[in-house]
């Protein structure tokens, strides 16, 4: 089923954040897996994928340089899990 079809369907946002992730859209996966987890609390998947790309993106911050970190991190702030 597409999102277009069911938008409150927490499988099709989960499936869209699944592939905006693999796209390399890591702020869309984020808001539909986000979306997901608000319409389904209880699917383990998105909650996963969302783990996943947070730990991404804690490396990435890592490996940057003191001063990058401090001015061009790439998210200042995570959206709320509920």
């Amino acid at each position: 089923m597409s999102i277009k079809a069911n938008p409150k369907s927490a499988f099709s946002c989960q499936n869209r954040g699944i592939s905006r992730e693999a796209l390399g859209d890591l702020d869309g996966a984020l808001a539909d897996l986000n979306q997901a987890i608000r319409l389904d609390p209880t699917l383990p998947l998105p909650l996963i994928n969302r783990t996943a790309i947070w730990r991404v993106e804690a490396i990435t911050i890592a490996r940057l340089p003191t001063a990058a970190k401090r001015s061009d991190s790439p998210r200042k702030s995570r959206p709320p899990t509920s």
